[in-house]
């Protein structure tokens, strides 16, 4: 059985190292109010990990049970499989659309992905999100499918099927230069899709490049109480601070019913666990119990939709470093005072979780 976390009330800090520490900035300016609780350099609090080596994504929570600790590894387990097409002994499933073939080809070392996509490699890292502005949906409240493709490209498919698209990406670069006369460059995705017959997509299909995100410290997330996130919106800038917070309201498919959203780029997904199931069905074509093929077929049961899930809940966090030195807190100072911190906010306390 799943133990709840001894040290789970703790500090969460959504920032990169550096950005937040133990108490109150006394810097003035929107977003200075926030108190950061806490050890600064304890980034994940008690799940926190001193590796700061290559794997340092790659480590289980510091303050996991040795039960958890079992189940974390057999997780890390399911996460890397990779699936071939059925039928087969081992991991059978894969497509007949997909873009990658396993969790981990994506979020490499559980980190962030790469710009890549197209046909060229055994999978695309990058995905592109589409949608129509009116139209049915797969769930309430959710994007408009564009016909006969649904809200993600699959860019690639097994033998004998055709991907539903073919994506070409280039980058349209901006140059500029910072008021102390500093030079920078921006780019910008620049899409080119062309569909089987050689077409394009009609001019009112929106698209969206999405890249994949890390996974570590997705517990923590899913542990902030709901009430904490919702204090923070603030829709109609009634505080006139500029930002206006909105929470998204999605569609639960487990319980059938809408609630707030947490993850995904635009925190289109309410829990892990439905994280994880759409990323099997959408990126590997893995039907799943969430979200079963379009005949209603199972390539994974629970169990394993359940492993995954348990894995990156239970990543650690790596702790920052350096956050003592002047030219870092002088670095938070601005951030706080120029109103990063109203948006990126430096610590929650998460309440308890199930594991």
């Amino acid at each position: 059985m799943r133990e709840v976390l001894a040290g789970v009330s703790l500090a969460l800090v959504l920032l990169a190292a550096g950005c937040s520490g133990g108490a109150a900035s006394s810097e003035s300016g929107a977003g200075s109010d926030v108190e950061i609780v806490g050890d600064r350099s304890l980034a994940g609090g008690a799940t926190t990990t001193t590796d700061r080596t290559s794997q340092a994504f790659e480590n289980p929570a510091s303050n996991l049970s040795s039960e958890n600790l079992e189940l974390h590894f057999a997780g890390d387990i399911d996460f890397g499989q990779s699936f071939v097409t059925a039928p087969a002994p081992i991991a059978p499933g894969l497509g007949p659309l997909f873009n990658n073939r396993s969790c981990e080809s994506c979020h490499t070392k559980n980190g962030r992905g790469s710009p890549i996509l197209g046909t060229g490699g055994l999978g695309s890292q990058a995905l592109v999100r589409v949608s129509v502005a009116q139209g049915a949906a797969a769930l309430p409240g959710a994007p408009s499918d564009v016909p006969g493709i649904g809200t993600q490209i699959q860019d690639h498919a097994i033998f004998g099927q055709i991907p539903e698209a073919t994506i070409e990406l280039t980058w349209k670069y901006f140059p500029g230069a910072l008021p102390d006369g500093q030079s920078y460059e921006l780019r910008s995705p620049v899409l080119k899709i062309t569909l089987p017959n050689g077409t394009h997509l009609s001019g009112d299909v929106m698209t969206s490049l999405r890249m994949p995100q890390p996974v570590f410290g997705l517990g923590l997330l899913e542990a902030i109480p709901e009430d904490r996130l919702l204090s923070l919106t603030d829709p109609e800038d009634a505080d006139n601070d500029g930002i206006s917070g909105r929470a998204n309201v999605v569609f639960d498919a487990i319980k059938g019913t809408f609630v707030l959203g947490r993850f995904g780029r635009k925190a289109n997904q309410p829990t892990l666990i439905q994280q994880v199931a759409s990323a099997y069905a959408n990126d590997m074509g893995i039907g799943n119990p969430v979200f079963s093929d379009s005949e209603g077929n199972l390539d994974i049961d629970f169990s394993t939709l359940d492993s995954s899930t348990f894995y990156v809940q239970t990543l650690a966090v790596p702790r920052a470093i350096d956050v003592q030195k002047p030219e870092v807190k002088e670095g938070e100072g601005l951030f706080l005072k120029i109103g990063c911190g109203s948006c990126h906010v430096p610590s929650h306390l998460t309440g308890t979780h199930p594991i």
